[in-house]
């Protein structure tokens, strides 16, 4: 069991860190850029 337990936490650990760095993304206007990149697929 103490192998799921340290797994548990080392998904913890990278969902927290992808989820700062999603905030930090979204905070440089990067969440704008990915919508207009969306948009622009879909004109050509």
């Amino acid at each position: 069991m103490a192998n799921i337990n340290w797994i548990s936490k080392l998904n913890c650990s990278i969902m927290e860190l992808l989820f700062k760095q999603l905030c930090k993304y979204t905070i440089l206007g990067g969440y704008n850029l990915f919508f207009t990149d969306k948009k622009y697929e879909k004109e050509n």
